[in-house]
């Protein structure tokens, strides 16, 4: 017994509650989300995630979400857009990975493709935009997205920041606070998702 002591080194206890949140995450979800939206004034709407992923609504649809690698999730649109979208309205994505790394890009809203290359893994994303002009009026719009069956990095990572859309005139369209974890190879889902 003593020398199966000498063998398995302790756990700091300053260590434990890290190891025990990573024990919970695992188990219960691939991938959490969740958002507050701070403000939006290019319109009115929803977006919901069919089925019972999302543990919580609001006025502007689903939220705290657990997303699962290998299903699939349809999620729906529907509201109003008060003002065309036009060439020069962009959004930029301003992340902290894990509290140390800083992942900000800007992107536009319409008329080209958006791209950026993913920190420490080195990986380049790019996906197209909608054509522009976004016309102004009834938004309904439904898409299926079905993840990949297993994740290719065993990691686990969280992930929080700002996402603010602006006209090309530097007017706020919207502000929107985000956060999460990603186990197992979050930066694989984006390509695959986007691509």
């Amino acid at each position: 017994q003593r020398e199966q002591k000498r063998r398995t080194p302790p756990v700091a206890p300053a260590a434990m509650p890290s190891v025990l949140l990573l024990a919970l995450l695992n188990p219960v979800a691939d991938i959490t989300v969740s958002r507050t939206v701070n403000s939006i004034s290019a319109g009115t709407g929803k977006l919901t995630l069919a089925g019972d992923s999302c543990k919580s609504s609001d006025a502007y649809g689903s939220n705290a979400c657990n997303l699962d690698w290998g299903k699939s999730y349809t999620a729906a649109a529907n509201g109003t857009l008060t003002k065309d979208i036009e060439s020069g309205d962009t959004f930029t994505a301003d992340l902290t990975v894990d509290e140390l790394l800083s992942f900000k890009f800007t992107c536009q809203l319409c008329g080209v493709n958006c791209s950026f290359t993913l920190p420490v893994v080195q990986k380049r994303v790019s996906f197209a935009m909608p054509a522009c002009p976004i016309t102004a009026g009834a938004v309904h719009a439904t898409k299926t997205l079905t993840l990949p069956a297993s994740s290719p990095v065993p990691i686990t990572t969280g992930f929080k920041g700002t996402v603010v859309a602006q006209d090309k005139a530097g007017n706020s369209l919207a502000s929107i606070n985000v956060q999460g974890t990603v186990s197992n190879g979050a930066v694989d889902l984006l390509v695959e998702a986007e691509a």
